[in-house]
């Protein structure tokens, strides 16, 4: 099966997921890379949507993204098609939604890219040619200015709980294998956010795994992290949900 069919074949069941919605059907809705999306399997909450790449200000300011002829000759990994696909899903789109798990590596990693005729799409560094971007008339892309990143999330948050009034769980990508400075830098600024939201809003659970207890996984990559340490987070949002109160898990 070549790329193309398989990205049409990931499309079509994601579009035939949302389509075979009753308007009974509860969702839990979902924006998370690895870590969110291992916890919610782990704990077996139910049917799930990804919004896996919609960053928040693409959340709260619908742009045009690109289409999927338009992108994939701009990537160098053609299994991220589908989450580009996401990216022209509306997040505030579902009838009935249970409860809404965000973890904190869109903002933390993904970039927004533009073509030249003003289309956007969401990826990291790594998967894009940003050389054949710039070539043909393109901007490479930028991380989200995490200077007002509390009101942003403020806003997108408020927001997501008036349209479906349920819980919002934000799991927090830990840092700990992270050698770039850059980046530990935004995982402590998007961290502290989490922690002044939490303390402001009782609908809001904010999740931060200890240190000590996150090992790595065997790739070395610094946000894949080892069977247990899914595990022990899967834990510790059962604890928070079940105590119904909000407490940074630290």
């Amino acid at each position: 099966m070549s790329w193309y069919r398989e990205f049409q074949q990931c499309a079509n069941n994601t579009l035939n997921r949302i389509r075979q919605l009753s308007p009974r059907d509860e969702v839990i809705l979902s924006r998370s890379a690895c870590l969110g999306t291992g916890v919610q399997s782990l704990l077996n909450w139910g049917r799930s949507i990804n919004h896996q790449k919609n960053r928040a200000d693409l959340i709260l300011n619908r742009k045009k993204i690109v289409t999927i002829p338009e992108v994939s000759r701009l990537l160098l990994r053609k299994d991220i098609l589908s989450l580009i696909y996401a990216q022209r899903l509306d997040i505030f789109s579902y009838r009935r939604v249970s409860s809404v798990v965000f973890d904190s590596f869109s903002e933390l990693v993904d970039r927004e890219f533009i073509t030249r005729d003003g289309k956007r799409f969401y990826a990291v560094n790594g998967d894009v040619n940003k050389e054949l971007l710039v070539h043909e008339g393109g901007i490479c892309g930028e991380l989200l200015d995490l200077s007002n990143i509390f009101e942003i999330y403020e806003e997108l948050f408020s927001k997501i709980y008036e349209r479906y009034q349920c819980k919002i769980i934000f799991i927090n990508f830990p840092s700990k294998f992270e050698e770039r400075q850059l980046y530990q830098e935004r995982a402590k600024i998007i961290a502290e956010a989490g922690r002044k939201l939490m303390r402001h809003n009782d609908y809001f659970f904010n999740v931060e795994l200890p240190s000590d207890i996150v090992t790595q996984g065997n790739d070395h990559f610094p946000y894949h992290f080892s069977e247990q340490t899914y595990l022990t987070c899967a834990e510790y949002v059962q604890e928070i949900i079940r105590a119904g109160a909000n407490s940074t898990l630290k």
